[in-house]
């Protein structure tokens, strides 16, 4: 056993020996002996053109630290200790044998831009709400609706560290038609936003945003003549959004995103026309209104994006 520990420690320390072995030895004029020794980890190494005669020691250094002497001060040379892997360092040309501070490498937390889209399916649930007036003696009424529909957008973006990302989003979230005993009804929704996400190692993420959608509806029949066939508004939007992205090449990235909105709808109000009767009454000069409130979104979608 002992023979065996002995042979094991004697390759280590051969081992160890062998990267920092004395490339030669020389004798000085005094009759000293000086030791230059010759360093494999790719370091570029070498004495000042202006002051020759001392050699630059590297120690524990990472591959590719590139080091040298100042120019501006000779007799002296710079010892570099657990230097971080493509970091720069060297002599301060106002300070003789220190190093200069190491400079962070540029990499992923610089901020970048980029650029997307994605197509997604939603499941938009809302209210209408329905109401005469004068009230002419029939019971207001309220229609439940719970429809897919399918969108996309676009958006651009800037990533903000390594875990950040904010970006404005463009899109239609969809359009739903419904036409039923002679009523049209139509709901088509564009939005535009500014989203915040918060990435992870792992690929997933989450996110929240705040914007603008702009609900369009459209109400119409042929015993309409008066009021708005199609009405706008202006909603205020609020999103919370997770999903997971897939690096595809260097700066193509797959991104599959949940998100769930929130918006109000609108209020649109037509005129009966004259000899109109509905269940017997007759509502001609009524004006019928149609009130839609909250709009709740649950959409999936996937998406591209190119990373500059």
């Amino acid at each position: 056993m002992n023979k065996i520990m002995s042979v094991v420690c004697l390759g280590v320390m051969v081992t160890a020996a062998a990267n920092a072995t004395p490339g030669y030895l020389y004798r000085t004029s005094n009759g000293a002996y000086k030791v230059v020794y010759d360093y494999t980890d790719k370091a570029k190494t070498g004495c000042n053109s202006g002051c020759c005669g001392s050699c630059v020691t590297i120690k524990n250094c990472a591959d590719k630290v590139k080091t040298g002497c100042n120019s501006g001060c000779c007799g002296s040379c710079v010892t570099i200790k657990n230097c971080a892997d493509k970091v720069k360092t060297g002599c301060n040309s106002g300070r003789c044998g220190s190093c200069a501070e190491p400079k962070a490498d540029k990499s992923q937390a610089e901020m970048s831009w980029y650029v997307g889209g994605r197509l997604g399916l939603s499941l938009l649930s809302w209210d209408n709400e329905y109401s005469t007036k004068p009230d002419i003696g029939v019971d207001d009424d309220k229609e439940s609706f719970a429809e897919a529909v399918f969108g996309g957008g676009v958006f651009l973006g800037r990533t903000i560290g390594d875990f950040w990302r904010g970006e404005f989003e463009a899109g239609l979230i969809g359009s739903f038609e419904d036409n039923d005993q002679g009523y049209n009804f139509e709901l088509t929704v564009p939005y535009l936003i500014a989203n915040v996400y918060r990435d992870f190692a792992n690929g997933l993420y989450i996110g929240a945003g705040v914007g603008a959608a702009l609900p369009k509806t459209v109400l119409d029949t042929m015993m309409f003549v008066g009021g708005e066939r199609s009405k706008y508004s202006l909603s205020l939007m609020g999103a919370l959004m997770a999903g997971w992205t897939y690096k595809l090449e260097h700066n193509l990235v797959l991104d599959f995103r949940y998100r769930l909105a929130m918006f109000d709808g609108t209020e649109q109000e037509r005129v009966f026309a004259q000899g109109t009767y509905i269940g017997g009454v007759d509502v001609s000069g009524t004006h019928f209104k149609n009130e839609i409130g909250l709009i709740l979104d649950n959409s999936v979608s996937v998406g591209l994006r190119y990373e500059f």
